[in-house]
């Protein structure tokens, strides 16, 4: 069925308690991944960030109004009615990425092919915004650069459990 919706496939994942697929949605890397035995599946759309913008959040967290400000306008921008998020700390309370999680039913008869294509395409519009928010508190030229690369790399084993 990914095939039908005309993008690659770049890895398969068959581990013992889930199996799935990374796909390539454009220049970013979705990860379908199922969980044995459960009904649903998730699509995932990760943003990790690389330690020079850990590093400038961190700093521009540091006031507290500002700390709110930025907590509350990133919430913003990857929140919606159709995805859920999950924003990524690291053991001292930075923001170190984000997940865009939309779950599907792909064994339900009525799934379809459209149903996958949209919760892919859901996954990343909404991270997309989620980047225009950081580029608009940290400039363009620094996301541009550090948070697009990122995004094309596969997401980290073990991200979705």
């Amino acid at each position: 069925m990914i095939s039908e919706t005309n993008r690659e496939i770049l890895q398969e994942i068959q581990e013992e308690d889930k199996w799935g697929f990374l796909v390539k949605h454009g220049n970013y890397v979705v990860l379908l991944i199922h969980i044995r035995k459960e009904a649903r599946m998730g699509v995932v759309f990760s943003v990790p960030f690389a330690q020079e913008i850990i590093t400038d959040i961190s700093k521009y967290r540091s006031d507290p109004i500002k700390r709110a400000e930025f907590d509350f306008g990133l919430k913003s921008a990857i929140s919606s009615p159709i995805t859920a998020y999950r924003i990524n700390y690291d053991e001292n309370k930075n923001i170190v990425g984000y997940d865009i999680i939309k779950t599907i039913f792909p064994f339900h008869e009525d799934f379809s092919i459209k149903d996958l294509d949209e919760a892919i395409q859901a996954v990343v519009s909404v991270g997309i915004l989620g980047i225009a928010f950081l580029e608009a508190v940290l400039g363009p030229e620094k996301i541009k650069q550090e948070v697009a690369e990122s995004m094309q790399k596969p997401p980290p084993d073990g991200m979705f459990v």
